[in-house]
């Protein structure tokens, strides 16, 4: 019951960790459509790199500004981009992606240079998600496939070789099988995320 207590990732798109890249951790909290449920993922994971923004609610995300000092820094989205960078010019380094895509590959790449052991990229939208997509759930699943890509993006930019994975195959929408195996086939890392501490059966792909 402990361990599967300690490995349990969470809910789909509720502080569910999707896996870990290179020391730095994937956070997806898609269903923080508003700032009260984006502050319980900021207070759970503090010095996150924050992936925050869609259609904003009429709250915006002002109440969050004591919570700016435990954030590294912040990549908008979406529609609200110009107006969250309104509300954190001043209080919170930040950046404006716009688009989802954008802000994963940024995110990471500033939460590896870092450094910092235990490195959170934190997605918690504080915001609706139809001015991109059609749900929260359809979000993200965007939000897995593009961590999916670093790991493709890492094996084809550092020395190949063969490594021990634990890793999420997500082969539909909403279906993922997990397996340990061992794979150097980037066409087949183009649609896993890297997990680093669960197991179900061992395996292997190709």
């Amino acid at each position: 019951i402990i361990a599967a207590i300690e490995t349990f990732p969470g809910l789909p798109h509720r502080l569910e960790t999707i896996g870990t890249i290179q020391g730095v951790r994937f956070v997806n909290d898609s269903k923080a459509t508003n700032a009260q449920a984006a502050e319980q993922a900021i207070r759970a994971f503090p010095n996150a790199w924050w992936i925050v923004g869609g259609r904003p609610k009429a709250e915006g995300i002002d109440d969050l500004a004591p919570l700016f000092g435990q954030i590294k820094k912040a990549y908008l989205i979406g529609e609200s981009t110009e107006a969250f960078a309104r509300t954190l010019t001043g209080k919170l380094d930040h950046v404006k992606c716009r688009t989802l895509d954008v802000a994963v590959s940024q995110a990471f790449d500033d939460a590896r240079a870092s450094g910092i052991e235990g490195a959170v990229v934190l997605f918690a939208p504080a915001c609706a998600s139809f001015d991109q997509f059609k749900d929260f759930e359809q979000r993200g699943l965007a939000f897995r496939q593009e961590a999916a890509k670093l790991v493709k993006r890492r094996t084809t930019t550092e020395p190949a070789s063969r490594e021990a994975w634990s890793i999420a195959f997500f082969s539909t929408p909403g279906t993922e099988r997990l397996y340990s195996g061992v794979t150097n086939n980037t066409a087949s890392l183009a649609a896993i995320c890297c997990f680093s501490s669960r197991t179900a059966c061992a395996g292997s792909a190709s």
